[in-house]
C-alpha cells in the first residue's frame, strides 16, 4: 500500500496545473462608449467572450454597434480569439427575465439576471435592480421577453468591428459608394414659338 502523501501530492500537483489553465477576462471600459461598424458579412454576437457562448444573432457588414469594452481572454480556448469587444445588445437580440420578479411592470428582486433566452441555462447579458421598470415584449412559460434595459450587452470577436478613426474611415467609404453620380445637365435648346397669323376682323 502506497503512503498516503505520494497519493495527495501528484493529486495536488495536477489540480494545481488543472486550475491554472482556467481562462481570465481582462476588461477594459470603453468611457464613453465609442460607436463601431461591423466589418464583415453575418458576424456572429454571443451572450459570452467565447465561441462556446451562444449566439444572439447576427449582423452584417456596415451594421453599427455601440462598444462598451473591450475584452481579452488569456488564455483563450484552443482556436478561439484572444480579443473581443462587448457590445449594447443590438436590436434583434432578445433579453429576458422570470416573471417571479416581476409585479405590475417593475423589478420585486434585489438584483435580476436579465438573460439572452427564456431558461437559466441561458448567460446572463445584464442585470436589473429592484424598483426597475421593464416593458413586456412577451411571455414563455415563466419567463417574459422585454425591451433591451441599460447595460444588456453581447460580444463580438474584435477583428470584426472597426472603431475610432478606422470606424470613421469605413463611414466615410460607405457614403461615397452610396452617393449616385453626379449628372451634368446641359441646356436643350429651346424651341422659338411659331408666329401666329393676324386675325382678320
Amino acid at each position: 500500500m502506497k503512503p498516503l502523501g505520494r497519493i495527495l501530492i501528484p493529486a495536488l500537483t495536477l489540480l494545481i496545473a488543472v486550475s491554472g489553465l482556467s481562462a481570465k477576462n481582462v476588461v477594459s471600459e470603453v468611457t464613453p462608449p465609442e460607436a463601431g461598424i461591423i466589418s464583415a458579412d453575418r458576424v456572429n454576437v454571443r451572450a459570452r467572450a467565447s465561441l462556446v457562448g451562444e449566439r444572439v444573432t447576427q449582423l452584417r457588414k456596415g451594421d453599427k454597434v455601440t462598444v462598451l469594452a473591450k475584452v481579452t481572454v488569456a488564455p483563450p480556448r484552443h482556436g478561439e480569439p484572444t480579443d473581443w469587444l462587448k457590445i449594447a445588445m443590438p436590436a434583434a437580440g432578445q433579453t429576458w427575465v422570470h416573471m417571479s420578479f416581476v409585479k405590475e411592470g417593475k423589478v420585486t428582486a434585489k438584483k435580476l439576471n436579465v438573460r439572452a433566452g427564456g431558461s437559466e441555462r441561458f448567460s446572463i447579458i445584464g442585470r436589473l435592480a429592484k424598483g426597475d421598470a421593464i416593458k413586456e415584449k412577451r411571455t414563455a412559460g415563466d419567463w417574459i421577453e422585454i425591451e433591451h434595459p441599460a447595460g444588456a450587452h453581447a460580444y463580438v470577436a474584435s477583428k470584426f468591428i472597426e472603431i475610432g478613426q478606422a470606424a470613421e474611415e469605413a463611414k466615410q467609404e460607405e457614403t461615397t459608394e452610396a452617393k449616385p453620380a453626379e449628372v451634368t445637365e446641359t441646356e436643350e435648346p429651346r424651341e422659338t414659338p411659331e408666329a401666329k397669323p393676324a386675325t382678320e376682323e
